[in-house]
């Protein structure tokens, strides 16, 4: 089993500088949304770091990653292109924003390995004893649009990024760590 890191606040000296110092990118995507899809607007319209899954709801993808992969724990490459890619394509948004579509305050920025398995990963968020909103990649991001589409959405300043945004608007950091 992985083991798992919770670290306080995240947000102090350099971090809020450098975030009030610059304008957000996402003022700039809003004016621009009628150039995306309207199943794309939501990704711009929502602030990222409102992109965020609860506890509940990692439960949910859980059982049903356990139906799919009963024998197995499967990685989160394999959940990402056998569950959510099929399940957010026609929304046109991350996973995050689907199953949130106002979003869900962000209290937890969740870093991890792609390469671990999935009901591991879950069931070390389940038991670390943290609640909230819960910022993870793979579903605060969509995952089916195009790289150009992602490229802009992620912006060329990290940070401006929605990653960084995230980061500076979480109480905690939870690293979760495979083994």
């Amino acid at each position: 089993e992985g083991t798992l890191e919770v670290a306080g606040s995240v947000t102090g000296g350099a971090l809020a500088t450098a975030q009030s110092a610059m304008e957000s990118p996402f003022e700039g995507a809003r004016m621009n949304a009628s150039s995306y899809a309207k199943s794309q607007e939501r990704q711009h319209l929502v602030p990222p770091s409102k992109w965020c899954v609860t506890l509940d709801q990692l439960g949910g993808l859980l059982q049903e990653v356990g139906q799919r992969f009963p024998d197995i724990d499967p990685t989160v490459y394999q959940v990402v292109e056998d569950l959510i890619k099929p399940k957010t394509e026609k929304a046109g948004c991350s996973y995050a924003l689907m199953v949130n579509p106002e979003g869900v305050d962000v209290d937890n920025f969740v870093t991890h390995a792609w390469a671990e398995g999935f009901k591991a990963f879950v069931r070390d968020l389940r038991t670390a004893n943290v609640s909230g909103g819960f910022w993870i990649c793979f579903l605060a991001l969509p995952q089916t649009w195009e790289p150009s589409e992602l490229c802009a959405l992620l912006g060329r300043n990290p940070y401006m990024s929605p990653f960084y945004i995230a980061l500076t608007g979480a109480s905690r950091v939870v690293a979760v760590r495979n083994s």
